[in-house]
Protein backbone atom coordinates (compact mmCIF):
# COMPACT_ATOMS: atom_id res chain seq x y z
CA UNK A 1 0.00 0.00 0.00
CA UNK A 2 2.41 2.54 -1.24
CA UNK A 3 1.44 5.91 -1.39
CA UNK A 4 2.36 8.46 -4.04
CA UNK A 5 2.01 11.22 -1.12
CA UNK A 6 0.94 9.84 2.16
CA UNK A 7 0.01 12.83 4.68
CA UNK A 8 -1.90 13.43 7.71
CA UNK A 9 -2.06 11.01 9.85
CA UNK A 10 -4.27 10.68 12.75
CA UNK A 11 -5.23 8.34 15.47
CA UNK A 12 -8.47 7.73 16.39
CA UNK A 13 -8.51 6.39 19.97
CA UNK A 14 -12.34 5.09 19.31
CA UNK A 15 -11.43 3.00 16.50
CA UNK A 16 -8.10 1.91 17.43
CA UNK A 17 -6.86 3.03 14.25
CA UNK A 18 -4.32 4.95 12.21
CA UNK A 19 -6.03 7.29 9.15
CA UNK A 20 -4.18 9.15 6.54
CA UNK A 21 -4.71 10.74 3.00
CA UNK A 22 -2.71 9.59 -0.42
CA UNK A 23 -3.02 13.21 -1.68
CA UNK A 24 -2.46 12.45 -5.36
CA UNK A 25 -4.01 9.56 -6.03
CA UNK A 26 -7.05 11.25 -4.14
CA UNK A 27 -7.68 8.56 -1.50
CA UNK A 28 -8.17 7.75 2.12
CA UNK A 29 -6.58 5.50 4.01
CA UNK A 30 -6.93 3.56 7.26
CA UNK A 31 -5.65 0.96 9.41
CA UNK A 32 -4.74 -1.11 12.61
CA UNK A 33 -1.50 -0.05 14.16
CA UNK A 34 0.12 -3.57 13.84
CA UNK A 35 -0.41 -2.84 9.91
CA UNK A 36 -3.85 -5.20 9.88
CA UNK A 37 -6.99 -4.24 8.56
CA UNK A 38 -6.10 -1.70 6.05
CA UNK A 39 -8.70 0.07 4.11
CA UNK A 40 -8.59 2.57 1.07
CA UNK A 41 -11.24 4.69 0.67
CA UNK A 42 -11.41 6.68 -2.96
CA UNK A 43 -12.41 10.20 -3.02
CA UNK A 44 -13.51 12.78 -5.60
CA UNK A 45 -10.53 15.07 -4.96
CA UNK A 46 -7.22 15.64 -3.56
CA UNK A 47 -7.27 15.37 0.32
CA UNK A 48 -4.53 17.59 2.10
CA UNK A 49 -5.57 17.03 5.71
CA UNK A 50 -8.08 15.43 8.27
CA UNK A 51 -9.00 15.91 11.48
CA UNK A 52 -11.92 14.33 13.45
CA UNK A 53 -15.19 15.52 13.88
CA UNK A 54 -16.60 15.79 17.47
CA UNK A 55 -20.03 14.69 15.74
CA UNK A 56 -17.87 11.58 14.75
CA UNK A 57 -16.73 11.07 11.27
CA UNK A 58 -13.85 13.42 9.29
CA UNK A 59 -13.00 16.96 8.56
CA UNK A 60 -10.98 16.46 4.95
CA UNK A 61 -9.55 20.05 3.36
CA UNK A 62 -10.06 19.25 0.13
CA UNK A 63 -9.09 21.18 -3.30
CA UNK A 64 -12.05 23.67 -3.34
CA UNK A 65 -13.44 23.59 0.08
CA UNK A 66 -13.46 21.92 3.30
CA UNK A 67 -15.80 18.99 3.86
CA UNK A 68 -17.22 16.79 6.72
CA UNK A 69 -18.57 12.97 6.45
CA UNK A 70 -17.65 9.47 6.67
CA UNK A 71 -16.58 8.33 3.86
CA UNK A 72 -15.82 4.78 5.07
CA UNK A 73 -19.78 4.49 6.16
CA UNK A 74 -20.55 4.88 2.51
CA UNK A 75 -21.65 8.35 3.21
CA UNK A 76 -21.33 11.52 1.43
CA UNK A 77 -19.24 14.36 1.75
CA UNK A 78 -21.30 17.82 2.98
CA UNK A 79 -19.10 21.09 2.28
CA UNK A 80 -18.70 23.28 4.59
CA UNK A 81 -17.26 26.15 3.37
CA UNK A 82 -15.89 26.54 -0.14
CA UNK A 83 -12.45 28.13 -0.95
CA UNK A 84 -12.51 31.56 -1.04
CA UNK A 85 -10.51 32.41 -3.98
CA UNK A 86 -11.45 30.29 -7.14
CA UNK A 87 -9.33 31.89 -9.41
CA UNK A 88 -6.45 30.32 -6.94
CA UNK A 89 -7.99 26.90 -6.97
CA UNK A 90 -8.49 26.86 -10.95
CA UNK A 91 -4.28 27.13 -10.88
CA UNK A 92 -4.13 24.42 -9.35
CA UNK A 93 -3.42 25.92 -5.58
CA UNK A 94 -4.97 23.74 -2.64
CA UNK A 95 -5.70 22.92 0.97
CA UNK A 96 -2.48 21.04 2.91
CA UNK A 97 -1.45 20.86 5.99
CA UNK A 98 -3.75 21.74 9.01
CA UNK A 99 -5.40 20.68 12.69
CA UNK A 100 -7.46 21.82 15.27
CA UNK A 101 -6.64 23.71 18.20
CA UNK A 102 -8.59 23.23 21.71
CA UNK A 103 -11.77 24.91 21.25
CA UNK A 104 -12.38 22.85 18.19
CA UNK A 105 -11.53 25.52 15.12
CA UNK A 106 -9.68 23.80 12.52
CA UNK A 107 -6.80 26.10 11.19
CA UNK A 108 -5.37 24.95 7.63
CA UNK A 109 -2.59 26.44 5.30
CA UNK A 110 -2.61 25.98 1.60
CA UNK A 111 -0.11 25.35 -1.27
CA UNK A 112 0.72 26.91 -4.52
CA UNK A 113 2.64 26.01 -6.98
CA UNK A 114 2.31 28.64 -9.46
CA UNK A 115 2.85 31.79 -7.65
CA UNK A 116 5.88 32.03 -4.84
CA UNK A 117 4.20 33.37 -1.77
CA UNK A 118 0.75 32.51 -3.37
CA UNK A 119 -0.30 30.80 -0.40
CA UNK A 120 -2.46 31.43 3.14
CA UNK A 121 -3.17 30.40 6.17
CA UNK A 122 -6.64 30.11 7.38
CA UNK A 123 -8.71 29.40 10.41
CA UNK A 124 -12.31 27.87 10.35
CA UNK A 125 -15.21 28.70 12.72
CA UNK A 126 -17.10 25.87 14.30
CA UNK A 127 -19.95 27.96 14.99
CA UNK A 128 -20.07 30.31 12.02
CA UNK A 129 -18.37 27.98 9.43
CA UNK A 130 -16.71 31.18 8.21
CA UNK A 131 -13.35 30.99 6.44
CA UNK A 132 -11.02 33.56 8.04
CA UNK A 133 -7.55 34.32 6.45
CA UNK A 134 -5.10 34.90 8.97
CA UNK A 135 -1.46 34.74 7.55
CA UNK A 136 -0.34 35.14 3.70
CA UNK A 137 2.96 35.36 1.96
CA UNK A 138 3.27 31.30 2.29
CA UNK A 139 4.46 28.83 -0.76
CA UNK A 140 4.18 25.48 0.86
CA UNK A 141 2.51 26.33 4.22
CA UNK A 142 3.31 23.11 6.37
CA UNK A 143 4.12 21.70 9.73
CA UNK A 144 1.46 22.91 11.96
CA UNK A 145 1.29 22.14 15.55
CA UNK A 146 -0.28 23.94 18.89
CA UNK A 147 2.41 24.21 21.55
CA UNK A 148 1.16 22.44 24.79
CA UNK A 149 1.28 25.49 26.89
CA UNK A 150 -1.76 27.14 24.48
CA UNK A 151 0.26 30.11 24.09
CA UNK A 152 2.48 29.38 20.57
CA UNK A 153 1.52 27.77 17.50
CA UNK A 154 4.15 26.75 15.45
CA UNK A 155 4.30 25.98 11.70
CA UNK A 156 6.54 25.97 8.28
CA UNK A 157 7.16 27.14 4.88
CA UNK A 158 8.52 24.10 2.81
CA UNK A 159 9.15 26.19 0.39
CA UNK A 160 11.64 28.31 2.75
CA UNK A 161 13.00 25.94 4.51
CA UNK A 162 12.15 27.11 7.80
CA UNK A 163 10.10 26.64 10.95
CA UNK A 164 8.20 29.47 12.43
CA UNK A 165 6.11 30.40 15.64
CA UNK A 166 3.75 33.30 16.45
CA UNK A 167 2.06 34.10 19.60
CA UNK A 168 -1.27 32.46 20.36
CA UNK A 169 -4.92 33.40 22.03
CA UNK A 170 -6.96 30.23 22.38
CA UNK A 171 -9.76 32.18 23.45
CA UNK A 172 -10.13 34.30 20.77
CA UNK A 173 -8.55 32.24 18.54
CA UNK A 174 -6.26 35.00 17.14
CA UNK A 175 -2.48 34.37 16.32
CA UNK A 176 0.23 37.32 16.34
CA UNK A 177 3.43 37.76 13.68
CA UNK A 178 5.39 34.94 12.62
CA UNK A 179 8.84 34.67 14.12
CA UNK A 180 11.32 33.37 12.70
CA UNK A 181 12.62 29.65 14.64
CA UNK A 182 15.11 27.67 12.42
CA UNK A 183 16.19 27.65 8.58
CA UNK A 184 17.93 24.89 7.13
CA UNK A 185 20.88 25.65 4.73
CA UNK A 186 19.80 24.88 1.01
CA UNK A 187 22.64 23.02 0.89
CA UNK A 188 21.25 20.30 3.28
CA UNK A 189 19.18 17.78 1.89
CA UNK A 190 15.76 17.87 3.35
CA UNK A 191 13.18 20.76 3.95
CA UNK A 192 10.48 20.93 7.14
CA UNK A 193 6.84 18.80 6.20
CA UNK A 194 4.55 17.67 9.04
CA UNK A 195 5.05 17.95 12.66
CA UNK A 196 3.47 17.30 16.14
CA UNK A 197 4.27 18.31 19.94
CA UNK A 198 4.99 15.87 22.56
CA UNK A 199 4.53 15.20 26.25
CA UNK A 200 7.27 17.26 27.49
CA UNK A 201 6.30 19.91 24.72
CA UNK A 202 8.92 19.23 21.94
CA UNK A 203 8.19 19.93 18.47
CA UNK A 204 8.82 16.91 15.92
CA UNK A 205 8.69 17.81 12.27
CA UNK A 206 10.33 15.25 9.25
CA UNK A 207 12.03 16.43 6.69
CA UNK A 208 11.12 15.76 2.89
CA UNK A 209 14.12 14.48 0.64
CA UNK A 210 16.13 14.17 3.59
CA UNK A 211 15.08 11.09 5.36
CA UNK A 212 15.53 12.61 8.93
CA UNK A 213 12.96 13.19 11.49
CA UNK A 214 13.96 16.10 13.94
CA UNK A 215 13.04 16.86 17.55
CA UNK A 216 12.96 20.61 19.01
CA UNK A 217 12.99 21.67 22.64
CA UNK A 218 11.04 24.25 23.47
CA UNK A 219 13.22 27.01 22.78
CA UNK A 220 13.63 26.20 19.35
CA UNK A 221 17.06 23.67 19.38
CA UNK A 222 17.37 20.70 17.59
CA UNK A 223 18.03 17.79 20.38
CA UNK A 224 17.43 14.67 18.45
CA UNK A 225 17.56 13.86 15.21
CA UNK A 226 17.36 10.39 13.55
CA UNK A 227 17.44 9.05 9.99
CA UNK A 228 14.64 7.27 8.35
CA UNK A 229 14.42 4.33 6.09
CA UNK A 230 12.63 6.32 3.17
CA UNK A 231 13.89 9.93 1.44
CA UNK A 232 10.23 11.55 1.54
CA UNK A 233 8.89 11.46 5.25
CA UNK A 234 6.03 14.21 5.18
CA UNK A 235 4.54 13.66 8.57
CA UNK A 236 4.70 12.46 12.00
CA UNK A 237 1.72 11.66 14.45
CA UNK A 238 1.37 9.76 17.82
CA UNK A 239 -0.86 6.49 18.17
CA UNK A 240 -1.62 3.81 20.34
CA UNK A 241 -3.80 3.77 23.21
CA UNK A 242 -0.85 5.56 25.28
CA UNK A 243 0.11 7.67 22.41
CA UNK A 244 3.98 5.67 22.80
CA UNK A 245 3.69 5.27 19.14
CA UNK A 246 5.08 7.61 16.29
CA UNK A 247 4.15 7.03 13.09
CA UNK A 248 5.62 8.43 10.00
CA UNK A 249 3.98 9.08 6.60
CA UNK A 250 5.94 9.15 2.95
CA UNK A 251 5.69 9.76 -0.64
CA UNK A 252 6.99 8.34 -3.43
CA UNK A 253 8.65 11.58 -4.45
CA UNK A 254 9.26 12.25 -8.49
CA UNK A 255 11.62 9.21 -9.22
CA UNK A 256 11.01 6.72 -11.74
CA UNK A 257 8.47 4.10 -10.29
CA UNK A 258 10.56 1.50 -11.76
CA UNK A 259 13.46 3.24 -9.84
CA UNK A 260 11.79 3.32 -6.88
CA UNK A 261 10.56 -0.85 -7.03
CA UNK A 262 14.30 -1.22 -7.41
CA UNK A 263 15.08 0.42 -4.35
CA UNK A 264 15.57 -0.76 -0.39
CA UNK A 265 13.87 1.73 1.29
CA UNK A 266 10.18 2.27 2.18
CA UNK A 267 9.33 5.09 -0.54
CA UNK A 268 5.58 5.47 -0.02
CA UNK A 269 4.72 3.36 2.76
CA UNK A 270 3.68 3.93 6.62
CA UNK A 271 6.18 3.57 9.13
CA UNK A 272 5.23 2.49 13.17
CA UNK A 273 7.60 2.58 15.35
CA UNK A 274 8.13 3.02 19.44
CA UNK A 275 8.60 6.45 20.52
CA UNK A 276 10.92 7.88 23.51
CA UNK A 277 8.53 10.14 24.50
CA UNK A 278 4.61 10.10 24.39
CA UNK A 279 2.73 12.25 22.42
CA UNK A 280 -0.58 14.52 23.56
CA UNK A 281 -4.64 14.10 22.07
CA UNK A 282 -5.47 16.20 18.84
CA UNK A 283 -8.54 17.83 19.74
CA UNK A 284 -11.27 17.38 17.12
CA UNK A 285 -13.29 20.01 15.15
CA UNK A 286 -16.38 20.96 16.93
CA UNK A 287 -18.73 21.89 14.04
Amino acid sequence: MACRLGESPRWHAGEERVYWTDIDSRALWRMRLDGSGAERCDLEQKAGCLVLREQGGLVLAMEDGIYAGDPFAGGGLERLCAHPDPAFVARGGRFNDGRCDARGRLWVGTIDFEARGGAAFYMLDPQTMRLESVQEGFSIFNGLAFHPNAKEVWYADSEQWSVYRSDFDLERGAIGPRKPLHEWSREQRGRPDGAAFDREHCYWTVLYEGSNIVRFDAQGGIVFEQELPLRFPTMPCFAGPDLDYLVVTSALGDDPEAEIAERPDHAGRVLVARSPVAGLPEPAFAG
